[in-house]
C-alpha cells in the first residue's frame, strides 16, 4: 500500500464530487430554461445549459480520476516513487530518475507558471465580474495548419512553442461565446496544483502530479479547440473573430503536454522503471484508441 493511498483516493473522490456538482448544475440550468416564460430568457438559459453540457471539465475530471486510480491500482512498478524538489533560486525542478521530464518541465515552467497565475477576471460596466476564456495573439503555430501532410506517427518535436511570459502574450477573449468561461479557471487551478505537487509533494504522489500536469494541458487544449477549432464549432460564426487566437494557445498547450508525455515515457524506459511512468488520456473525438491509464 502506498503511504499516501488514502490521500490519493480522497483526491479521486473529490474529482467525482466536482463532476457530480457540474452535472447537477447542468440539470438546474435545463430546468430553468424549461420553466422560463420569456422567449429571450428561454434562449439565454438554453444556450447556457448547452455550454455547460459541452464543457471540457467532465472529461478533465474523468481523466484526473483515472490518474488517481491507476497510480494506486498499478503501484510503484508502473508509477515509481520519485523524490524531487524545486529550487526557487534557480527556478529549476529536480526530479530523481526523470531527467527528460525535468528538462522539458524546466524549459516550459516560466510559461506554465505565468498561465497558472494570470488573472482571469474582467469587470464590465456596473461592476459585473466575468471570467472570459484565455487565448493568445502571439504569432505562433496552429495544429490545424500543421497536421495536413504530416505522417501519422509524427512526434512534432519541431513545432515551435511560444513564450507565454512575453508582455500581453495571454489575452482575455471578448468573443460573444467566451465572456463567461467555466473551464479556464478550473484548468488554472489544476495546473497550479500539479506544479505544486511536483515541486514539494510526497514522493509516492509525485508521479501522480506529473501525470496530472500532462492531463491538464491536454484537456485545456481540447477546451481551446472547442472555441471554433473543432468539428462541432468550426462553422459557428460566433467564434469567427477569435478562433485562431484560441487555436494558437491550444496548440502551445498540446505541444507542451505532448513533450512532457514523451519525456515521462522515455524516463520510464531508460531508467528501467525507476523514473517517469506510463500515461494515456482519453478525450472524445481525439483518436480511436479507448484505452486510458
Amino acid at each position: 500500500m502506498l503511504e499516501n493511498e488514502n490521500e490519493i483516493r480522497k483526491m479521486q473522490g473529490e474529482y467525482q464530487d466536482k463532476s457530480d456538482t457540474l452535472s447537477n448544475g447542468v440539470l438546474l440550468l435545463q430546468n430553468s430554461a424549461n420553466a422560463a416564460k420569456n422567449p429571450k430568457q428561454v434562449k439565454e438559459r438554453t444556450e447556457r445549459a448547452k455550454d455547460a453540457v459541452d464543457s471540457s471539465l467532465f472529461e478533465l475530471y474523468d481523466n484526473l480520476q483515472k490518474n488517481c486510480d491507476s497510480v494506486v491500482r498499478l503501484g510503484p512498478s508502473a508509477f515509481p516513487n520519485v523524490d524531487g524538489n524545486f529550487d526557487s533560486t534557480t527556478g529549476q525542478f529536480n526530479i530523481d530518475n526523470s531527467p527528460a521530464y525535468s528538462r522539458i518541465l524546466n524549459k516550459y515552467f516560466p510559461s506554465l507558471y505565468t498561465l497558472a497565475k494570470e488573472s482571469g477576471e474582467r469587470y464590465l460596466p456596473g461592476d459585473r465580474k466575468t471570467t472570459p476564456c484565455f487565448n493568445t495573439m502571439l504569432d505562433s503555430p496552429m495544429l490545424s495548419k500543421i497536421l495536413p501532410g504530416r505522417r501519422k506517427n509524427a512526434d512534432f518535436r519541431d513545432v515551435e512553442v511560444p513564450d507565454l511570459t512575453q508582455k500581453r502574450a495571454l489575452q482575455l477573449c471578448s468573443g460573444p461565446k467566451c465572456m463567461d468561461c467555466i473551464d479556464c479557471g478550473v484548468h488554472q487551478d489544476e495546473l497550479h496544483k500539479a506544479l505544486t505537487g511536483i515541486a514539494r509533494g510526497p514522493k509516492d504522489m509525485r508521479s501522480l502530479h506529473m501525470k496530472n500536469l500532462i492531463t491538464v494541458l491536454n484537456s485545456w487544449s481540447v477546451h481551446q479547440n472547442s472555441r471554433g477549432g473543432n468539428r462541432n464549432t468550426q462553422d459557428d460564426p460566433r467564434f469567427q473573430e477569435c478562433s485562431g487566437a484560441h487555436q494558437k494557445l491550444g496548440t502551445a498547450l498540446r505541444m507542451i503536454g505532448h513533450r512532457l508525455h514523451l519525456a515521462y515515457s522515455d524516463d520510464y524506459k531508460t531508467t528501467g522503471g525507476l523514473g517517469g511512468g506510463r500515461h494515456r488520456d482519453r478525450f472524445s473525438g481525439y483518436g480511436d484508441d479507448m484505452s486510458a491509464y
